[in-house]
């Protein structure tokens, strides 16, 4: 059973750990914020074991440079709500 969804600070924390930075803001695009392809996809699949979901890799392929921190965590979050109603109603 996937664990509650998790919050922006949680994503944040997650994100500071896997680019190796001090602080991010949270409203920046990623480009601006020193922060690769890789390490954006690296987040994205360490919230996924974090937190017990799977990405859709249409989610995945959605991520984008350009979107600030907060949009890819809405993005995640929305994709981690519709997995854990998928999830309820199969059972």
């Amino acid at each position: 059973m996937p664990l509650p969804v998790p919050s922006l600070a949680d994503a944040v924390e997650t994100l500071l750990a896997v680019a190796e930075l001090d602080e991010v803001d949270v409203d920046a695009p990623i480009d601006d914020i020193d922060v690769d392809s890789l390490d954006l996809l690296v987040w994205a699949l360490a919230l996924e074991r974090r937190y017990g979901f799977r990405l859709d890799e249409a989610v995945v392929d959605q991520l984008d440079g350009r979107m600030a921190v907060r949009d890819v965590f809405d993005l995640v979050a929305s994709a981690w709500a519709g997995s854990a109603t998928a999830a309820g109603e199969a059972t």
